[in-house]
């Protein structure tokens, strides 16, 4: 069996790192190209492609997150042949960023599908079950992990209920400055 071969999708950059930078980069790029409901013409809800971007995303730097120092040895997640989870060379400042990435995409996407589910333009499906348990999960992950995801949930969540009282986490108070 071979264990040493490159990924075609890496070759062209010099890590990982870049790599999923550069994706980043595009899939941003392809959301703020993406048509308008003037644009279409067409009663097409344009939610499905923000979900779409918010799903590439969480897809993108989930395989990045790391793994719990207790569960390393149990795994041996360090034996891993070519795993981009393993390329440890990441910066502290991009761990957190990973985890801001992946916590604003989970908390994109259960609010996308509740907004959709509530003027009826989706049901829950296997497929969808599956989206939302995904996000779900990855963004508890980012939560439980990252304190800077958590000093920024509990902030934001701490200055929406002296406004409101009553919001739950599915409201509209995004985790990152720049919305």
């Amino acid at each position: 069996m071979h264990t040493s071969l490159p990924s075609p999708f890496l070759s062209r950059f010099d890590s990982f790192r870049s790599w999923r930078i550069d994706i980043d980069k595009r899939l941003y790029e392809w959301k703020n190209s993406a048509p308008t409901k003037q644009d279409t013409g067409v009663a097409f809800s344009t939610e499905f492609f923000d979900l779409n971007y918010w799903q590439a995303v969480i897809m993108l730097y989930r395989q990045s997150l790391s793994v719990p120092a207790m569960f390393e040895g149990e795994y041996h997640t360090a034996k891993e042949v070519d795993s981009p989870s393993m390329y440890n060379m990441e910066l502290r400042e991009d761990e957190d960023r990973v985890y801001l990435k992946v916590a604003e995409a989970g908390q994109k996407i259960l609010r996308l599908y509740r907004q959709l589910h509530l003027i009826g333009l989706v049901n829950y499906t296997y497929l969808a079950t599956h989206h939302l348990f995904m996000a779900g999960i990855s963004y508890l992950y980012a939560i439980w992990h990252s304190p800077i995801v958590r000093s920024r949930l509990v902030s934001k969540r701490f200055l929406s209920w002296r406004k409101s009282r009553n919001q739950s986490l599915l409201t509209d108070s995004p985790l990152t400055d720049d919305g």
